[in-house]
Order: structure tokens, then C-alpha cells, then sequence
């Protein structure tokens, strides 16, 4: 079955939209960054927001402030970013996206501030929380959205604006953050928790291991013809 909102033509110019925590890289950062610094409390935190019991964005809140501001913006910081590393093809598939003309976009409900630290690539848009004044900014929440209006990051608002400009909509995602973009998209390559929400919806999507599968099929569609 395809995506009930696919509305694209195959020949219409595509977008590519890549979740960050692990798809973009190896580990949940967000998770990686509380077990490190944050009070134990940030567990429960965040199996209610797994369970449904509470939005990202006010999961997201009480979970910064567990973490105290030294740690937020020093050096122990600096060195468990440093310990993260990403998809070997992300660079390659970035720079295919941009020899093609193809808008890529990066999509977190994480705590984000860390992704431009992490990565430094040139045309990439970046829709993510914000770390200000020791505390979390929204500034790409929609809490007006009529899917949930509960996320820091709306995945859905970047998606349905690129589909409103003519682009046929590519997203790449793997967890529970995923599922509403996955409902949107014309195209998902999906794996772990993100899979399993598509297979039981009838949600057609790509299986990948990583982003070089994401890779070939943008190859194979420029070879087909159909793509940009």
C-alpha cells in the first residue's frame, strides 16, 4: 500500500529529510547526554513520552533542567560529543544531494543544540531545538499542529511546506519521534521502531541499514529518469 499522502508525481523534484538521533548517528544523543549528566529522574521522563503520557516538548524541558548548567555548556560536554560518531555516508549522500540540487534538511526532537557541533555541512537546514540562556528553545514547534501540537520539533510542518512548493518528499527516520512524518511523506525509509509503525499500518516505506541505501535509491532514481 502506498502513503495515504502521497501526492506527488515521480517526476516531481524530491527533498530529503533525515531524523538525526540514531539514523544520522550511532546513539540517541539526547539519551546518551542525560544518562551522563542528568538526575536519575529523566528515565521515567522518558518512558512517558515513549508511553504517550507526555509531549517531547515538556518531556524535553524537564529533562534539561535535570541536567545542571555547568554541565550543559562545559568541557565534560564537549568530551561525550566528542564520543559520537555518525553514518560514514552521510558526507557522500550530502554531497550527491547538492551536485543534484536536491534540498536536504535535517529533523530532531531531541535537545538539537548539539547537531551543529556534530555536523558541519554546507546547504543543510537544520530544524531542531535550541539550548539559550540555559534553557530549551522551540522556535520550529507547531503548537497550533492538528496532528499532535505536543512536540518540541514539528517533523510534520518542514514536510508539508516542501510538499506545498512542488517537492515530493523524502524521510528518513527511525523511532517513535518519526511516526507522524512517516504519515506525511511521499517517500520513507524506515528502520527500528519506525518500520514496525509502517508494516502495521500499511505505510509503504524502504527498509535501510544506513544512509548509503538512501543514497543508491537517489542514484537509481536519477537514472530512472524520474528524479530531479
Amino acid at each position: 500500500m502506498l502513503n495515504p499522502s502521497c501526492r506527488r508525481s515521480a517526476n516531481d523534484p524530491i527533498a530529503v529529510f533525515l531524523d538525526f538521533d540514531n539514523t544520522i548517528s550511532d546513539v540517541d544523543v539526547t539519551d546518551v547526554i542525560c544518562a551522563e549528566f542528568a538526575k536519575p529522574k529523566w528515565a521515567e521522563l522518558n518512558l512517558a513520552y515513549l508511553n504517550g503520557q507526555v509531549g517531547s516538548r515538556q518531556a524535553l524541558i524537564r529533562m534539561c533542567e535535570l541536567i545542571d548548567d555547568d554541565s550543559r555548556s562545559g568541557g565534560a560536554m564537549e568530551s561525550v560529543l566528542s564520543r559520537v560518531t555518525l553514518d560514514s555516508s552521510l558526507s557522500g549522500l550530502a554531497a550527491e544531494l547538492r551536485r543534484r540540487s536536491i534540498p536536504l534538511a535535517i529533523v530532531s526532537d531531541g535537545f538539537g543544540f548539539y547537531i551543529p557541533r556534530l555536523v558541519a555541512l554546507p546547504d543543510v537546514s537544520i530544524y531542531a531545538s535550541e539550548l539559550e540562556s540555559a534553557s530549551l528553545k522551540f522556535p520550529h514547534g507547531s503548537l497550533a499542529c492538528e496532528n499532535c501540537g505536543l512536540c518540541g520539533t514539528c517533523k510534520v510542518r518542514p514536510l508539508a511546506e516542501a510538499a506545498a512548493r512542488g517537492y515530493r518528499t523524502v524521510y528518513v527516520g527511525d523511532g517513535y519521534s518519526d511516526l507522524k512524518a512517516a504519515e506525511v511523506a511521499d517517500v520513507v525509509f524506515a528502520k527500528g521502531a519506525l518500520r514496525k509503525y509502517c508494516a502495521t499500518l500499511g505505510i509503504d516505506h524502504y527498509q535501510y541499514r544506513s544512509l548509503a541505501d538512501v543514497l543508491e535509491w537517489v542514484v537509481a532514481e536519477d537514472a530512472s529518469g524520474r528524479g530531479p
